[in-house]
């Protein structure tokens, strides 16, 4: 696991203001650590598995278990809380969705109803995120897991086959293999290499899924090929489906991504079972860090930034410009138009920006929650400073929003006589675009 940054001083404001939960993105589970596994029915898991279908609660490191205990664990060593539902327990709905930032349809073999698609659907619309794993054990067909999330695929323009019955190794080094190998599920928050960097995994039976064109607003696509692999095609009663080589729109990972939602397509379970797990586990090749990196992800949000208002100047138009505020990343925020050889600050505050006239005809943009002055370069001769600062990788920190605004010292400046101001920037921390 990458080691975090050491706090910056944007790192230490937020701390100090306690990184609130009021002040995130305004979305299922604010805080984005909440995760909802499905599983099906007691006593479904289809031949030779009988230890429920990958629950959260078999930590069995017995050799070929089936247990995700070690998985929950990590999860929550992560800072993730973890629950689980059982399809026979009840229906699948909007209040028991809603409460979970990320769902995992990871043992699910059940027919969903259509009302509980459409929940699902409106769970995804409101800023949710899911995982599908699928599997030929998970339930008394061979396709019965392939049919179960079928039933919601669709809409976001793929399919699951059934379980080739195939084990797979998947290198970084293979080429061709990781097409887009820099995405945070393969490379963590910054994509730039490191501790966090997923450079082999493996499943045995696994699951591959095929990118369908989409007629709704979200369109999954793939990052990691199918290539060599073979694919199990469906059949309409669930019965054993013939093979065939993987063809060009079929992936070992697909998802789906929006500002505000994740679904990612994962090929099995295997993956990550508990030590000793059937085929593989999470201990084998850099499995328990690719858990990591996709849950991260899932739970995260895209990284936003908006110019709010604009400066006011003793002579010219200060202005304050940024890029998006990656996580893991280094935030620069560059002043221009400002008066020259003035020392500045740059005042933080918690949450959208809130316009206030001041005295003079300038206008702050910063809410006073939590708000924090931190200092600012001098600007040079041509009334101009960029300022460098680190935004650590807290997953914590994902969807928070804050609004930053520069000022310059100019006496007898519009800014109550005695300053001058920029104009706000409105920040929502993240992954990058």
């Amino acid at each position: 696991m990458r080691e975090p940054r050491a706090p910056s001083l944007l790192a230490a404001a937020l701390l100090a203001v306690g990184i609130g939960a009021p002040y995130a993105l305004a979305q299922v589970d604010p805080l984005g650590r909440s995760i909802l596994f499905v599983r099906g029915a007691d006593g479904t898991g289809g031949p030779g598995d009988t230890e429920n279908l990958s629950d959260i609660d078999n930590f069995s490191t017995l050799p070929g278990n089936h247990g995700f205990g070690w998985l929950r664990t990590l999860l929550e060593l992560d800072g993730f809380t973890v629950s689980q539902h059982v399809e026979s327990t009840s229906p699948l709905t909007l209040p028991l969705l809603l409460p979970h930032r990320i769902v995992v349809m990871g043992s699910n073999n059940g027919l969903f109803s259509t009302p509980e698609v459409d929940a699902f659907d409106q769970y995804i619309d409101a800023g949710g995120s899911a995982l599908f794993i699928s599997d030929a054990n998970w339930g008394p067909l061979w396709g019965a897991a392939a049919i179960s999330d079928n039933l919601f695929l669709a809409r976001y323009g793929a399919q699951v086959y059934q379980d080739s019955g195939q084990a797979a190794l998947l290198l970084r080094a293979d080429p061709g293999r990781f097409l887009l190998p820099d995405h945070p599920v393969l490379s963590g928050p910054d994509g730039a290499g490191g501790a966090s960097d997923v450079d082999a995994y493996d499943g045995e039976g696994i699951s591959l899924f095929q990118v369908l064109p989409s007629t709704s607003a979200y369109q999954a696509f793939s990052i990691v090929s199918a290539t060599g692999l073979l694919v199990r095609l469906n059949t309409p009663d669930g019965s054993f489906g013939p093979t065939q080589p993987a063809g060009p729109n079929d992936s070992a990972m697909i998802v789906v991504e929006t500002p505000e939602t994740r679904i990612v397509g994962h090929f099995d379970r295997n993956t990550f079972f508990n030590a000793n797990g059937a085929g593989t586990d999470l201990t084998h090749w850099h499995n328990g860090q690719l858990a990591l990196d996709l849950f991260r992800y899932l739970a995260s949000v895209r990284a936003q930034i908006q110019s709010v208002g604009s400066g006011c100047g003793a002579g010219g138009t200060p202005t304050l410009s940024a890029n998006p505020p990656a996580l893991g990343g280094v935030q620069i925020f560059a002043l221009t138009g400002a008066a020259p050889n003035a020392p500045g600050f740059l005042f933080l505050g918690m949450g959208a920006a809130a316009p206030a006239p001041l005295p003079g005809g300038c206008v702050a943009q910063v809410p006073p929650v939590g708000l924090t002055a931190l200092p600012a370069p001098n600007t040079n001769a041509a009334g101009a400073w960029t300022l460098p600062i680190p935004i650590p990788q807290y997953l914590s920190l994902s969807g928070l929003v804050l609004t930053v605004q520069a000022a310059t010292l100019v006496p007898g400046g519009p800014l109550l006589g005695i300053g001058e101001a920029s104009n706000g920037l409105q920040l929502r921390l993240g992954y990058p675009q």
